[in-house]
This record gives C-alpha cells, structure tokens and sequence, in this order.
C-alpha cells in the first residue's frame, strides 16, 4: 500500500532540489570569512537551520545575524540549484490529482524561494521555513506547522526527507516518513517508515500503491474483481461463513467491491501463490476524533487456505498489516473475531492483541 491519499510534506534540498553545490561554495565562503574550518562546518549542516548551524560551529558568533550572511553567500551560487530528476513531473502530478503538498525546509523563506525558481518549480500553496518556528527540525514543530497550514490531521500527512533531523522531526510529529537516499545511506536513514533510492521510489509510494510485497513465498496484492470468487470461498470454508456466503455469484458482491477498491481508506488484500489465491483480509483505515484525532486500523475477514494453515501464512499476514498501519500513521491495530472462533482468537492473542472490548451486534434485515 502507498500513501495515495496523504497531504506531502516535502523537505526541499535534497528532496526536491539539488543545492548541494550552492550550499557547499556558500558555507566554505562564510566558513573563510569567519576564520573557520570550511570542513567542520559542512560536516555540521545538513538538516539543520543556518541559526542552528552557527550556535553549533560559532558560538561566539551572533547566530541570527551569520544566518543571514550564509544566505547571502549562497545566494550568490544560485545558479548551481539543480531540480532533483523526476521533482517537476511528481509535483504537476500532485498538483493534476489535486492532491495537497508543501515544503517543509530548515532554510529561510528567501533562500526557498529562489531555489524553487531556480529549479524551475512551482511555488508551493504552503511554505514552512526557518523564519516560521522557534525550534527547527528535529522537533516536530515544523513539520506539524505544515499540517496545521494544510488543515490537516499529521496522521494524515507523509513526509518525504533525506535527513536523519528531518525523519525525528516527522516522526515525532506523528507522521510515516520517506527517506530518499540521495546524500546519506539506507544505514544512516534507517530510522525513518520506509527508505528508498531515490525520489522515484518514492513517487511510486505517493502516487498510488507501492508494488505488491512477497512474503512467505506468496505475493500479498491489492484485489480484482476476478478474484471475488476465490475470496468468497475462503469466506465461505468454514460453518460460519458456509451459512451465509454465495461463492456461486460473484456479481452479487460486485457493488460491495467497487465501494471498496474506490475508498482510498480501504484495501482488500489477496495472498497469490502463483495464480492461486491462498489468502485474504480487508484492511481498513478509521480516522476519528478519539485518542486526540488519532487514525486507527481495522482487520477483518482475515482467511487462509487450509492448505497453507500452519505454515506461518497467517502470521506474515498479521505483520503485513501491522506495517501497513504503522505506515499510513495508525496508532491502533483492532479486528473483532466471532466468538465460536476460538483458535482464532488463541492465534490474534499470541500475535499480541488483547481481547479488550465485548462487541454487539443488531441485525437490520
């Protein structure tokens, strides 16, 4: 699963633009002006703010003041800011699907905006720069201005970084983070949701749903219609689901799956050994205003092949969509199991879910 429908917060140099050699001559030549090791500085910057830069390197130095300097010396290497390849084409296409993104960057406003221009891209409806927080990344502070300015949850945000400050930063804020592995390593990137090569992986991830993941030799995928009657009689391989499913008729669950494949807070997963669909659940994403706004995760009509049972499918399931929630910013993972399913409910508790709730039902029709 992508993060298809989440508002983007992008981190600008690194992400979006290439300014690694405007930053380089800018820092060595404020470095030689203020009698400092033009190596110390750079090793120090990445990530932070320049105010936050020179507290560190200069102390002595008036770090309000010295920012300023550093923007005017990178100002005057503008025009080595490279747009990162695939930049413009996923910002157009945010921007054709009407999807809402902004930037999110330890520099100031100034300096932002000349390198969107240079880079030939877009000014974003929403900027949040230096100039607009007390307290840069890695506190979550910019990263949640940028939701609050979005008029947005932070669980329903994505941040896409290329800084070990920036991913604490989003993470804290409550948000799923996508390292671009631009500058840094995968190691040193480790911390954040998901890492990738490179700002093309991570247009997959935000523009629709990431490739289909294998795990226990079966590959766990979005389902099609064509796979309504296997499904069906997954649910139906038992007394309970026997009584009341209709495997016969696949039609008569057509407007049922085209809701679901059409809701961006539902995915209705398959397990495919091959051609053979051996596993399936329904993965559904609950925002409420509850436990702060927070977004929750429901499972349910979880089903495996009773061929595959006891061969460790059921749990790699389990975990696959403990990572999907985790990833869309879920703070909470709930199923219902029916209550004559007692070796199911054995299988949830050694997973490590709690029976906490007693749940009821009225049927209408």
């Amino acid at each position: 699963m992508g993060y298809g429908d989440a508002t983007v917060l992008f981190d600008l140099d690194g992400v979006l633009v290439d300014s690694a050699e405007t930053i380089r001559l800018g820092l060595t030549a404020w470095a030689r002006d203020r009698g400092l090791d033009p190596d110390a500085v750079l090793a120090e910057h990445h990530g932070r703010t320049d105010v936050d830069l020179v507290r560190s390197v200069a102390p002595h130095l008036d770090p309000v003041e010295e920012s300023a300097r550093i923007g005017a010396h990178e100002a005057a290497a503008v025009e080595h800011v490279r747009p990162v390849p695939g930049a413009r084409d996923l910002v157009a296409e945010l921007d054709r699907r009407g999807r809402a993104w902004a930037v999110v960057t330890s520099g100031d406003e100034t300096v932002a905006r000349s390198r969107l221009r240079a880079a030939g891209l877009p000014a974003p409806r929403i900027l949040v720069t230096a100039d607009d927080v007390t307290r840069g990344k890695p506190h979550p502070s910019p990263y949640l201005l940028g939701a609050e300015r979005a008029g947005v949850h932070p669980g329903r945000c994505v941040v896409v970084e290329d800084a070990p400050s920036g991913i604490e930063s989003g993470l804290a804020a409550g948000m799923p983070v996508v390292a671009v592995a631009s500058s840094l390593s995968a190691e040193e990137l480790g911390r954040a949701t998901v890492v990738v090569p490179d700002l093309a992986g991570a247009a997959e991830l935000l523009l629709g749903d990431a490739a289909p993941e294998i795990i226990e030799g079966v590959v766990v995928d979005r389902a099609r219609f064509e796979d309504v009657p296997a499904i069906i009689a997954l649910l139906a391989a038992d007394p309970l689901g026997a009584a009341r499913e209709s495997p016969d008729d696949p039609d008569a669950y057509r407007k049922a799956f085209e809701d679901i494949d059409s809701d961006p807070n539902q995915f209705l997963a398959v397990a495919r050994r091959g051609e053979r669909v051996v596993g399936t659940l329904q993965l559904t994403f609950v925002p409420g205003l509850s436990r702060r706004g927070s977004l929750r995760a429901q499972v349910e009509a979880v089903r495996v092949d009773e061929g595959e049972r006891g061969g460790g499918l059921g749990t790699a399931l389990m975990e696959w969509v403990e990572r999907e929630a985790r990833a869309r910013g879920a703070v909470l993972l709930q199923l219902t199991s029916d209550r004559e399913r007692e070796d199911a409910h054995r299988f949830y508790e050694r997973l490590g879910h709690t029976a906490s709730h007693l749940g009821f039902k009225k049927r209408l029709t």
